[in-house]
């Protein structure tokens, strides 16, 4: 049985028609708007936090439009004075959410919607990331990637927007952009024709248990009527967000219990990972930084963003520049303590050595 949080499937990966360093180049959410958005915020609310949601998603959604243009009409570029107008951005808004303003009678009418978004998805699939108008727009989301770690690292967001970021957004970009490869969606359409696979639940869907059955239950509501599936195994196959205070390890306990570390905080919320500056180093419980213990990876997955997206060939990495910078720093400190005379097999240096760590966690 299948159930997700968002009762759709992954799309899949399109052909990609880009040389291995080739992506879009944002148009409106660059990195001038964001340095002025900043600005603009300190002047009106006293904090250079951007409101995501209000300020910088029109921006995202105005570079996705942009793109789709381009491949609809096939050009390298259009007239620098291109705004997307409301017909334009209504489109990348259904792209976004495709339930929004949906509404299904019966569990039946949703497996018939769910399999005809399969179906237009394969087909949005060979037309490419250039070409193809869907795919030309979602591409954008992974091509600017870098700009939504400028704007959104560091609690660069206020708290609200920031939770929308986490909670809304980034399982949508992922849906849309880090699916599967296209035989896979092509396996998940055949499974679900052969009766093999099974829908277990349509929008909004809650688990529970049947005590009298004593299995899982599934339940969505369709129309008022409540429709339920049952399964004897329920499996949570999501990676959620990396945060010290759910963490049963031991280690992680001892470290927060000691002030060794302390969670990542934006205002009151909490988007994961523990806390750093940002040359990587880990701060103590009461904000001090400590110059001789790093953090980078998935530790770290809420002062940054995207920490585990993989090293890919042509490109320079998050993750190796990060650890770069770590070891760079590392040895940088030996250096300068061995110019002080404390290194040199003299227990002291010894010391000093061992005192220096680097934690981290790729994905």
């Amino acid at each position: 049985m299948r159930c997700s949080r968002k009762s759709l499937p992954f799309s899949g990966r399109s052909v990609n028609q880009k040389s291995v360093g080739g992506r879009d180049v944002a148009r409106f959410f660059t990195i001038e708007a964001i340095e002025a958005l900043r600005i603009q915020a300190r002047a009106m609310r006293g904090s250079p936090q951007i409101d995501f949601v209000n300020e910088a998603l029109p921006l995202v959604k105005a570079d996705m439009a942009y793109a789709r243009r381009l491949a609809l009409d096939g050009v390298a570029s259009l007239d620098t004075g291109w705004v997307p107008d409301a017909a334009e951005l209504a489109v990348i808004d259904a792209i976004l959410d495709p339930l929004a303003g949906r509404s299904f009678t019966s569990m039946a009418e949703f497996e018939v919607y769910f399999r005809e978004f399969l179906l237009d998805d394969l087909c949005e699939i060979d037309k490419g990331n250039v070409h193809g108008p869907v795919k030309a727009a979602t591409d954008v989301l992974r091509d600017l990637r870098d700009h939504f770690r400028f704007a959104a690292e560091y609690a660069g967001f206020t708290p609200e927007s920031h939770a929308v970021f986490v909670g809304e957004f980034v399982p949508t970009l992922n849906r849309i952009v880090f699916g599967p490869p296209r035989h896979r969606n092509d396996e998940l359409l055949a499974l679900l024709d052969a009766g093999i696979v099974e829908l277990a639940g349509g929008p909004v869907a809650h688990t529970g248990v049947d005590e009298a059955r004593a299995q899982f239950v599934i339940e969505t509501t369709f129309a008022g009527r409540v429709e339920r599936r049952h399964a004897d195994v329920l499996a949570l196959s999501r990676i959620d967000v990396y945060s010290p205070l759910n963490d049963a390890a031991p280690l992680t306990a001892d470290m927060i219990q000691r002030g060794v570390i302390r969670p990542h905080m934006n205002g009151d919320y909490h988007p994961g990972g523990i806390d750093i500056d940002t040359n990587n180093n880990v701060l103590s419980a009461d904000g001090r930084v400590q110059s001789n213990l790093w953090a980078i990876g998935y530790l770290v997955e809420g002062p940054h963003y995207y920490t585990q997206e993989l090293p890919r060939p042509g490109r320079l990495s998050r993750l190796t520049l990060d650890a770069q910078q770590c070891v760079e720093a590392l040895f940088a400190s030996l250096a300068a303590t061995a110019r002080g005379g404390q290194i040199g097999g003299d227990v002291g240096g010894e010391a000093a050595l061992e005192d220096r760590q680097l934690i981290g966690a790729a994905g």
